[in-house]
């Protein structure tokens, strides 16, 4: 299964979306970006004089829109307006809004086709590409969805000169797992002379041709997943950013395995980027590491790629730089873990 990945201007995406060939669209947008680009994504100047029926919901913003009452609520919403399976879901927004997006229109009358104009870095370089989709539980992040592939990814980078530092940071956290798994982003990212289209592109499309080889990650889509087990456990117990978590979650990795070169490529990475990541989530909790490891090892252990009771599944770079998949017991995990941060614990003490 393939999307289509355009880089594209306000002028350029109005034109690609009254082209679709379809009765309807439901356009889903976050209600933080409606504020900001109105004038650019308001109805007449999208979609023009079209006859086409046009259904807009306002999502709320960020993580906040991918639980079940948001999910119900808009659904009911659309369902009442009278659809059928010619209409087409649009989503305007983050990651968080084109994940719930999705899930909707995987939902709704068993599937309807949709597209997506992410509006954070974060969003262009990953969560927009590749056609998951889904919302929270109590019980941890995305274990509720589908595989949903979007028709269209409309690339804008003029979304770009809005967002605000921390989206920015979040959205680079991801594109530090990219120049790890592929060496022309590394070089792309470090080049001062790359425009940011450019960079997005090239994640993109990096992203795209795993989604491409193997949709229903089974094999070498998991790559994407590095830095994503530890850094889910993070953003969930300490409400940091996605792309911040998956970061520290790579690190926390490589600290584990005791992979100093790794870590030391971080460190070039972020202070050639010049990217205040700040402290480690963990140093506040060092004073309580039996406790930190127990509260992180929940997380791991309800973690979707879990491949059975006792083992998961992580993604890992091995000594010629090229990814891999490895399997590891929980209590491996955890003693590696406990020996991290006791020394952590010591040092600081001393």
């Amino acid at each position: 299964m393939k999307q289509l990945i355009e880089v594209v201007n306000f002028e350029s995406l109005s034109i690609k979306i009254q082209s679709l060939q379809t009765d309807g669209i439901i356009f889903l947008i976050d209600e933080f970006v409606w504020e900001l680009y109105k004038d650019h994504l308001s109805l007449q100047a999208l979609f023009g004089k079209t006859r086409k029926k046009i259904i807009l919901k306002m999502l709320p913003r960020g993580e906040k829109a991918k639980c079940f009452d948001v999910y119900e609520r808009v659904c009911e919403e659309i369902l009442k307006e009278g659809i059928h399976r010619n209409f087409h879901v649009i989503a305007c927004g983050g990651g968080a809004i084109s994940d719930i997006s999705g899930f909707i229109a995987s939902s709704l009358l068993r599937g309807l086709s949709w597209s997506v104009i992410p509006t954070t870095l974060l969003s262009m370089v990953d969560a927009s590409i590749g056609g998951k989709t889904g919302i929270n539980s109590k019980f941890g992040k995305n274990l509720i969805g589908s595989f949903h592939m979007p028709d269209h990814v409309w690339l804008n980078p003029l979304f770009l000169e809005t967002l605000p530092k921390i989206e920015g940071l979040n959205g680079y956290g991801e594109v530090l797992k990219y120049s790890f798994l592929d060496r022309t982003i590394k070089e792309s990212l470090l080049n001062s002379k790359s425009k940011i289209g450019e960079m997005i592109l090239l994640c993109a499309n990096y992203k795209s041709s795993l989604v491409e080889e193997d949709f229903k990650e089974k094999g070498p889509r998991k790559y994407l997943n590095l830095g994503h087990t530890f850094g889910h456990a993070f953003e969930k117990m300490h409400s940091i950013s996605h792309g911040e978590a998956v970061y520290w979650g790579m690190r926390l990795l490589f600290h584990i395995f005791e992979r100093e070169d790794l870590l030391k490529e971080c460190d070039d990475m972020v202070n050639e980027l010049s990217l205040p990541f700040g402290k480690p989530p963990w140093i506040s909790n060092v004073h309580k590491s039996s406790s930190f490891v127990n509260d992180i090892m929940s997380f791991v252990k309800r973690d979707k790629k879990a491949i059975s009771e006792k083992e998961i599944e992580l993604v890992f770079i091995n000594e010629d730089r090229d990814p891999y998949l490895v399997a590891l017991d929980f209590k491996t995990i955890e003693s590696k873990l406990e020996v991290f941060f006791k020394e952590i614990h010591v040092g600081l003490r001393e």
